[in-house]
C-alpha cells in the first residue's frame, strides 16, 4: 500500500513539474514557427513544364505503384496460383 502511495505522489510531481515546461516549450515552438512568412507574389523562380510533367509522373507513379501491385498479385493474397 505504502508503495502504491509513493508511485501516487512520485507521479504527481513529474506531472506537476513536466506539464508547465511542455506548455512552454510549445508555445515557444509556436511562435518560432510563425517567423516564416507566406508570399502570394508570382514566383521568383519559374518551374519548365517538363519538370512539372516528370514531377506530376512521379508522383502519380509512387502513389499508384502499390494498388497496382496489389490487383497484379490478388491470388497470391487469396492462396491461389
Amino acid at each position: 500500500l505504502r508503495s502504491n502511495s509513493l508511485h501516487s505522489n512520485l507521479t504527481k510531481m513529474i506531472a506537476n513539474a513536466a506539464v508547465p515546461r511542455l506548455a512552454t516549450a510549445a508555445a515557444q515552438a509556436l511562435q518560432r514557427r510563425t517567423y516564416f512568412s507566406v508570399s502570394s507574389s508570382l514566383p521568383q523562380v519559374r518551374v519548365s513544364l517538363a519538370e512539372k510533367t516528370v514531377h506530376g509522373l512521379a508522383i502519380f507513379g509512387g502513389v499508384i505503384a502499390y494498388p497496382i501491385w496489389v490487383i497484379a498479385h490478388v491470388r497470391e493474397y487469396k492462396g491461389g496460383n
